[in-house]
């Protein structure tokens, strides 16, 4: 009952959460000159700030102008990786550019772009993130093993507490019959029924809000990945498996990630391949909320980076693994933890 309840309003947190994250990325110009250069040659930046933000163009000016040969832009998502322009100055728009290369006869300025990971909710994890994804990507050579190596990772930190979460949630399976007979008896009066409710799980040392916590522990570690993985250059032409590019979406993924978590929530309502085939119309309707996240995930998995679904995947595929080892689990011990 009132795990049910909670379903709507952090649903609701979800998407709040996400649009925030989806805010336009930042970005940062780095400014490199050649060691050793003592010369006269340097780029004007107007206007120059700490931060740009997505759609944000720069006025790019060489001086001297008498020495200044050509710019040198490494463009992202673009078939010609490389262009040279002569004019001088030049505009960039900086979210569809990696760097910019200043070519002088006497030495080059280079001007880097980077996407800032850092401020918002979860701005320090997006970052610790992104650093051990690096750092696994050194051995394997992978970014798409690198993310399922992560998200086992932080599935191992998390499992004492999603175990306890799981079987929480296989008690109160077991109490139904339990809770039919005080619908029964106490079905014209809701606030005894609540209180009653209360009272059958605090006995047994049940949270009833069990069935929406896994959910609500992934969130800040999925809206972290996707903060550091939006627009980073690392990942950009990135193949994995039958994923062309994981910085880019892609529909079989979103697909897949989609009916992994519907399976999971089916999983979690305890719902029996029977239970489907009785009557369907009657099984969609006492069950909209396990369809509410699988299709929340297919409406905004245009815009994600396959990189996130490929966690979102894995951490649900290993919820799912996790959930049905339980439910296989004898009676006899999850009555002696009840007790």
């Amino acid at each position: 009952m009132f795990r049910k309840k909670a379903i709507p309003f952090l649903l609701i947190l979800v998407v709040i959460l996400l649009s925030g994250c989806a805010a336009n990325p930042e970005f940062k110009l780095n400014v490199q000159y050649k060691d050793n250069y003592s010369g006269d040659s340097k780029v004007v930046i107007e206007p120059n700030q700490e931060s740009y933000s997505q759609g944000d163009e720069v006025n790019l000016t060489a001086y001297p102008k008498n020495q200044f040969k050509h710019w040198q832009i490494s463009v992202l998502d673009s078939e010609e990786s490389n262009k040279t322009i002569k004019s001088n100055p030049t505009t960039v728009a900086i979210s569809e550019i990696k760097d910019v290369k200043a070519v002088f006869s006497d030495t080059e300025v280079k001007l880097d772009v980077v996407r800032d990971t850092g401020g918002g909710m979860f701005g320090w994890l997006g970052e610790l993130m992104q650093s051990l994804l690096a750092m696994i990507y050194n051995l394997t050579n992978s970014y798409g093993l690198s993310i399922i190596i992560l998200t086992l990772g932080i599935k191992l930190i998390l499992y004492p507490l999603t175990h306890k979460q799981t079987v929480s949630m296989k008690k109160m399976q077991k109490l139904q019959p339990e809770m039919e007979k005080m619908k029964e008896k106490y079905g014209d009066n809701q606030q005894k029924l609540q209180e009653e409710t209360m009272k059958l799980y605090q006995k047994h040392k049940i949270n009833p809000l069990s069935g929406c916590l896994p959910l609500v522990i992934q969130m800040p570690f999925l809206l972290a990945l996707y903060r550091s993985l939006r627009g980073w250059e690392e990942l950009v032409g990135q193949s994995f498996l039958m994923i062309p590019d994981l910085s880019q979406s892609y529909m079989p993924l979103v697909l897949l990630t989609g009916l992994v978590t519907l399976l999971q929530s089916l999983l979690t309502q305890n719902v029996s391949i029977d239970d489907i085939k009785s009557d369907f119309g009657e099984f969609v309707a006492n069950n909209r909320m396990a369809f509410f996240m699988p299709l929340f995930i297919i409406f905004i998995g245009s815009n994600l980076p396959a990189g996130v679904l490929l966690y979102w995947f894995i951490s649900n595929l290993i919820m799912v693994v996790q959930q049905y080892i339980i439910a296989k689990q004898p009676d006899i011990e999850l009555k002696e933890e009840s007790n």
